[in-house]
């Protein structure tokens, strides 16, 4: 396991101007402006999902789906009143998101082709950050329980809801395995560090992949499930690592930014880079060289 120097991570923050139609010619181009909380590949690869937050209390958040170009060609959930933490499902039917109405967020999946909407989950805790299965049956996601973010497994109708781990430390943003076999996540045990951690889906084989007072925080598997792509804070630089999962042989790919996530062909890497309150969506080899905005 490998061990760094301590540094806090960058406000995840941005300032984008977005211009295309929102739905099929259904509203006239606009602009949009905020935070990049995250960027998402759908399975196609020709489109992303980013998540857009307001930075004016109350903070509002928008899920918006981009072509690979840049332009807005749809928005996820916007009848509410903020929506985040997009996940396509894997055959690209579904976005599985966190939505919040009223002050309660909870779990919804929204189809992109019929512009429908449905609640899957109706608790009294916040739900956040799902991820689905690979055969698109089950949803893993964080949802807070006595004060602390721990993970459930449920059906993709909601259904079927279960624990996965019960922990006095908070459990984060769980991602699938492309194999089924694992779900990665990061977990903060204080106020000082943020660890990496594999668990089985049967709550069973939990192991600890990085260690040290550093923060490894928003994790993604490469499309093979050989390795995981991550966040790094620590040396006084916040970057993305590929970490492997059998050799745990650590790479730095792009030795600035935040939130890195692959193509589905593996081709392509798009992450996020800049501080508050002005960052962009970048795009670059999976090796993270020739790195170019989106846009």
């Amino acid at each position: 396991m490998r061990e760094t120097t301590p540094v806090w991570p960058r406000s995840a923050a941005s300032l984008l101007v977005l211009s295309a139609a929102l739905t099929a010619g259904a509203e006239a181009a606009r602009a949009q402006s905020g935070f990049i909380q995250e960027v998402t590949w759908a399975p196609d690869g020709r489109r992303l999902s980013i998540t857009v937050i307001t930075p004016e209390r109350p903070y509002p958040s928008a899920i918006h789906i981009l072509s690979a170009d840049g332009a807005v060609v749809g928005r996820v959930g916007a009848s509410l009143a903020s929506a985040r933490w997009g996940a396509w499902r894997p055959d690209g039917s579904r976005v599985a998101f966190a939505g919040k109405g009223g002050e309660q967020w909870d779990l919804y999946t929204y189809d992109p082709v019929t512009d429908s909407l449905r609640r899957i989950t109706e608790t009294p805790e916040d739900e956040s950050a799902p991820s689905w299965s690979p055969d698109g049956s089950r949803l893993v996601f964080a949802a807070r329980i006595d004060d602390r973010s721990q993970l459930f497994i449920c059906a993709a109708d909601g259904s079927g809801r279960r624990r996965l781990t019960s922990n006095a430390r908070n459990d984060w943003n769980p991602m699938w395995s492309p194999t089924g076999e694992w779900i990665a996540f990061y977990a903060a045990s204080d106020t000082t560090a943020d660890h990496l951690y594999l668990i089985r889906p049967d709550g069973t084989g939990e192991r600890q992949l990085t260690t040290g007072p550093v923060r490894d925080v928003f994790p993604t598997w490469a499309p093979d499930g050989t390795r995981l792509l991550y966040t790094h804070s620590g040396e006084g630089v916040e970057g993305i690592h590929s970490l492997g999962i059998a050799s745990t042989d650590d790479a730095v790919l792009v030795p600035e930014g935040f939130y890195g996530r692959l193509s589905p062909d593996g081709t392509r890497l798009a992450y996020l880079l800049g501080d508050w309150p002005s960052n962009s969506i970048m795009v670059a080899r999976p090796d993270g060289t020739d790195p170019h905005p989106l846009r």
